[in-house]
This record gives structure tokens, sequence and C-alpha cells, in this order.
């Protein structure tokens, strides 16, 4: 009986949301909500986060500054001294357009609090020269370095490599999915896909 009622809640939204005045009077905030109940989105925001927590590892020490969790004032807390390293890559394809960068950046500007960030630029190729390390408090300048294809056994190939091994915890794949599936990677790896964007 539920899943009737959200399917036919989720039409009536669509339906609403398809039309001018579809909506009537009802206030925007009880709009959002009622959106919000429906939406079978995944939140990418808590994803993400899962997927950098899983890479924070070892080093924890305990501090009578951190509050325990469980037993608040009665314990010290624990806290991790390990800073997780992030091979970020971004797609710079002739297909990835300019705006799907900026909102790359914009989006991921708050990693740096959490983790230690390496950039790379990738389309068909890439190599050590592409890689730079975008520093904590900092704001890298957005700049296209390349504009080919798109092949994702370049970063893949790269992090792979024995020279890097170690470097990094795992690796952020940037792009709109235009490309085969890529080999398999020593670290593990994300995939953060532009808007109405699907890997093939």
């Amino acid at each position: 009986i539920q899943g009737k009622i959200k399917s036919v809640i989720e039409k009536a939204v669509r339906h609403a949301d398809s039309i001018k005045d579809g909506w009537g009077n009802i206030p925007a905030d009880i709009r959002e909500d009622i959106r919000r109940a429906v939406s079978t989105v995944v939140n990418w925001k808590s994803v993400l986060k899962q997927f950098i927590g899983q890479l924070v590892r070892g080093a924890k020490t305990t501090s009578l500054k951190k509050i325990n969790k469980r037993y608040p004032y009665i314990h010290p807390g624990k806290k991790n001294s390990y800073v997780a390293k992030l091979l970020i890559a971004i797609d710079e394809s002739g297909s990835v357009d300019d705006n799907m960068l900026t909102t790359f950046f914009a989006e991921l500007d708050q990693l740096t609090k959490r983790v230690s960030v390496t950039l790379l630029h990738f389309d068909c190729f890439c190599n050590q020269k592409d890689l730079y390390e975008w520093k904590k408090g900092t704001k890298p300048e957005l700049k296209r370095l390349k504009s080919g294809g798109t092949n994702f056994d370049a970063p893949t190939e790269l992090a792979n490599k024995p020279e890097n091994r170690g470097k990094w915890d795992g690796m952020l794949i940037l792009t709109d999915g235009c490309a085969p599936a890529p080999i398999q990677s020593r670290i593990k790896r994300g995939w953060v896909l532009g808007k109405d964007c699907k890997l093939h």
C-alpha cells in the first residue's frame, strides 16, 4: 500500500512540475518536502563522504581534547592522526565542457579539509608531469590542459606504476563517463559523473 501511495505521489509531483502553475498556491518549502519524500536519487555527498571515510585508516591516538562519543567526559576521545591521500583524475576530453569542470571543482573544494589531494589532468594520455598537489586552504586555478578523447586506462596505469605505489589511498575520476571500462586499479577507485551522465 505504501509503495502504491508513493507511486501516486511521484506521478502527481512529475505532473505538477511539468505544467505551469501545477503546484497552485502550495508554499515552496512544502513543495521541497514533498519532492524529497518521493525522491529516489542517491545523496552523492554522503556517498563521497563514505568513500573518503574508508580511506582514513590507522594511526589512532587518544586525546583529552577530543570528546568520547560513547563515554563523554569519562574517557578520552580518539584522534586519527593519519591523513588519507587522494588522487583526483580530471577528465579533460572534448566531451567534458568547462561548466562541468567548474562544477567538479566547486563540489570537491571541501575535500582538502579531510584528505591530502593530488590533481591529475588526463584525456587519452597522462604522465607524472600532469600531477600537482592541491594544498590545504588554497584554490587551484582552473585551467584546461587537454582536449583529446577519453581513456580511463591512462590515470589507472599511472596510479598502478611501481614508483607510485603507496602514494595514494584512493582515486576519484571526474568524468562524463564516455569511455570503455578501464583496467583493474590497485587502489580504491570512485567515480564522480557530471549531471545526466552515465558510465558505459
